[in-house]
């Protein structure tokens, strides 16, 4: 009888430590985003405002939507896009001068590094230096890529939470690796390459879906700190 009971309560130990760990590795898909979504070039990045996001935080905060900012980098130059649903994007085709694009997401897995970020627990309510984010940014040669996305779900009392992501493409690899280096640590250190174990496959696999991972280091970020992630600074 003894022995059974002890059984049970493995059992259910087990279940308990797999649950767990499936709701950590959890990961929020935009649905049905081939029919619902677009990718955009954002040709009016100065209409990119914290007005402009706190719109856009009321419309997908009821639908629980995610949207993603990535700002593409190869050598000097830069361009901002916008992964969203079309019906929001069609609000903005005027003030931001929406074009719609293909998906450039389809690269050899072997040809990138990528790596995901977060903030450390003890840093999460201080230590918020986001001013001057792209100023941090390491200077690349023109055959050289950084792909900068900015995963963001609308919380209550008009507060994002994000998920910011990272591909690197040099000329080989141990050339990416040392633009990889410089941008594990940004925004003054508040945001960190976070430990995880996923492979490069997969990193490249949840920024080609979107996806938002359930994760304790993400931050969550008012309208005015996402600006300064996404918008280069007026020179």
């Amino acid at each position: 009888m003894i022995f059974w009971v002890l059984l049970f309560i493995l059992v259910v130990l087990i279940s308990f430590v797999l649950a767990m760990q499936s709701m950590r590795n959890f990961r929020e898909v935009p649905q049905a985003q081939e029919k619902d979504y677009g990718l955009f070039l954002i040709r009016k990045t100065i209409n990119i405002t914290a007005d402009f996001l706190d719109q856009l935080h009321t419309q997908i905060l009821k639908e629980g939507l995610i949207v993603s900012f990535e700002r593409l980098f190869k050598g000097s130059e830069s361009t901002l896009v916008l992964f969203a649903p079309r019906k929001i994007t069609q609000n903005y085709l005027t003030s931001l001068d929406l074009i719609e694009i293909e998906d450039y997401t389809d690269v050899p897995k072997e040809d990138i590094l990528g790596f995901e970020m977060g903030t450390k627990s003890s840093d999460y309510k201080n230590n918020r230096n986001l001013q001057n984010f792209f100023g941090n940014f390491p200077k690349l040669a023109v055959d050289e890529t950084v792909w900068w996305q900015l995963i963001i779900m609308a919380k209550k009392e008009r507060f994002f939470e994000v998920l910011p992501r990272m591909i690197v493409r040099g000329r080989d690899l141990i050339r990416a690796a040392e633009i990889e280096k410089k941008l594990h640590h940004l925004a003054g250190g508040f945001l960190i390459k976070i430990p995880k174990p996923y492979s490069t496959g997969q990193i490249l696999q949840f920024y080609k879906q979107r996806s938002l991972g359930k994760d304790m280091h993400n931050p969550t970020f008012t309208s005015n700190e996402v600006l300064n992630l996404i918008r280069l600074p007026l020179l």
